[in-house]
């Protein structure tokens, strides 16, 4: 069992604080049930996901309860911003997206997720699919193009979806609005997340919209495929083209979820709960539930994902700065 084995490898160290009267962080470390914070609702990738690996975690940790706690709203920066002032002490962790990266970088928001957090694991990865209501016979970049060309011909504009203004949803489809010079004839209708922007879509509420193409995975029965933001298709829905054969220019946005912890969490209970999400995402029953799930884990340690989050942002920023004004 993890903690077993944890336990050999530390066991010299802690009979020496001991003698010394002098304990690490992580001796105390877990001392209670750990939240997992998630900027999202119930029923999103992130929700499902941290729920996904609580019972391997638990085990993880000391047999201590994994609590999600859902903050939504904001592009998840009311998750952020919870979480950033809490004990630095390896007990509160939040879970973002890509959404809450962007967020950060098309407005001020008093959050840098880069130097208020340190980095836990990178944990999974989510392309977005650009997807119409079923009903709208809508299934390439090409149909949506003279879609909204013929709705503005004809005095209208047609509505879409996305997960909150600033979002990862928002940007990526607002730049290729400005790029295709469509930004001006459609009119974006925002949600307070990903489960609201998803029924709109369903419900034909709106035109097209933005989602993971998990999410599109589970609603094949209601949702066409437009294409997915990205130069290749994606591994979990090879049938649904991607915008680059499309010949169509875009800014692909992969929104990786990743767990952090308020800065000044110790190194050394950073490296456990490292260790724990690396032991969940390892676990078969796990790994079982994240198939079901049609989502993509991938896993980095806590260095890797801060060098990642980093070159993603410096990646987006062109396209962060050139939208903020249209948002």
């Amino acid at each position: 069992m993890f903690r077993t084995l944890k336990s050999v490898a530390t066991g010299t160290a802690l009979a020496l604080a001991a003698m010394t009267g002098a304990a690490t962080a992580a001796d105390d470390f877990p001392n209670g049930p750990v939240t997992i914070v998630v900027g999202a609702k119930p029923g999103g990738g992130l929700d499902t996901l941290s729920r996904i690996f609580a019972p391997a975690l638990t085990e993880a940790l000391d047999n201590q309860p994994i609590v999600v706690a859902n903050r939504p709203g904001a592009g998840q920066l009311i998750g952020l911003k919870f979480t950033k002032p809490a004990k630095a002490d390896g007990q509160t962790i939040v879970m973002i997206s890509g959404s809450a990266m962007i967020a950060t970088m098309v407005k001020e928001t008093g959050v840098d997720v880069l130097e208020d957090f340190k980095p836990v694991a990178h944990v999974a990865v989510a392309n977005l699919a650009v997807v119409a209501p079923k009903a709208r016979n809508l299934n390439s970049v090409a149909d949506l193009k003279q879609a909204i060309l013929d709705a503005d011909a004809a005095g209208n504009q047609l509505r879409w979806a996305h997960t909150g203004k600033g979002s990862i949803t928002d940007v990526a489809m607002t730049s290729w609005l400005l790029a295709n010079g469509l930004q001006d004839k459609v009119q974006d209708v925002p949600f307070a997340g990903g489960a609201p922007a998803r029924a709109a879509i369903i419900g034909d509420q709106v035109a097209f919209g933005v989602v993971g193409t998990h999410h599109y995975l589970a609603n094949l029965d209601t949702m066409s495929a437009i294409g997915v933001m990205a130069e290749e298709r994606d591994g979990l829905a090879p049938d649904m083209k991607s915008f680059a054969e499309q010949n169509t220019e875009f800014v692909a946005m992969p929104a990786p979820y990743i767990v952090l912890a308020p800065k000044d969490t110790p190194d050394e209970v950073v490296k456990e709960l490292t260790a724990a999400f690396k032991f969940a995402i390892d676990d078969p029953a796990t790994q079982e539930k994240v198939k079901n799930a049609n989502l993509n884990v991938i896993f980095m340690d806590g260095e890797a994902t801060h060098e990642h989050m980093k070159t993603l942002m410096d990646g987006w920023r062109p396209t962060t700065d050139s939208v903020a004004g249209s948002l």
